[in-house]
């Protein structure tokens, strides 16, 4: 069993690092049902790897290599705001191109 360095992340880890982190995967899968300002997404682009995310918030703003995945549904939140699901089969045929790409 191998457990985090949760200080570690609390300070954050270096550029060298999180490049080394990146670099070493096949794709970015950053689906999520709402996202501010995915750093995330540009870091994994900026080493290379492609991107699959959701067509919801600033994430298709972001993504310049990859895939960008229409939602299942979107959903009106107590919070005023949208939200949307990402699609299962969406993301299976992304995961399924950029294998073939690669």
């Amino acid at each position: 069993m191998i457990f985090p360095d949760r200080y570690g992340y609390y300070r954050g880890f270096p550029p060298e690092f999180l490049a080394l982190v990146y670099n070493s995967a096949d794709v970015l899968l950053a689906n999520s049902m709402s996202e501010g300002f995915g750093i995330p997404i540009i870091e994994a682009q900026a080493c290379g790897v492609p991107v699959i995310t959701t067509n919801a918030t600033a994430m298709p703003e972001l993504v310049r290599w990859g895939y960008i995945i229409d939602p299942a549904d979107r959903v009106w939140t107590q919070m005023n705001s949208w939200q949307a699901w990402p699609s299962v089969e969406g993301i299976k045929e992304a995961l399924e191109e950029t294998y073939a790409t690669w």
